[in-house]
């Protein structure tokens, strides 16, 4: 299971399924998807063989509609773990 990150900063008609394409093959599949506002970008989890990826690397996503969209390998979690969007004295450090 890998974590991914689209380059683009906007919504995409990305969905589960759809496969992921690494150095021209099928390297695995969507498994979940969705919009982040905080990271202004499309966000998700793919099944495949993360021993086969190196950190960061990029993956290409192709759509559906049959469009290819690159995307970055991401550290989980998206979320922030210590809290410290909320903690207003630590506000500047944090952006």
């Amino acid at each position: 299971m890998i974590a991914f990150q689209c380059q683009a900063h906007a919504r995409l008609d990305i969905e589960e399924c759809n496969l992921i394409i690494h150095k021209n093959d099928i390297a695995g599949r969507i498994t979940s998807v969705s919009y982040s506002p905080h990271c202004s970008t499309t966000i998700g989890l793919a099944m495949l063989d993360a021993n086969s990826l190196p950190a960061d690397d990029q993956i290409i996503i192709k759509t559906t509609s049959g469009k290819m969209v690159p995307a970055q390998i991401a550290t989980l979690p998206f979320y922030d773990p210590k809290n410290l969007r909320q903690d207003e004295t630590t506000l500047d450090s944090y952006t």
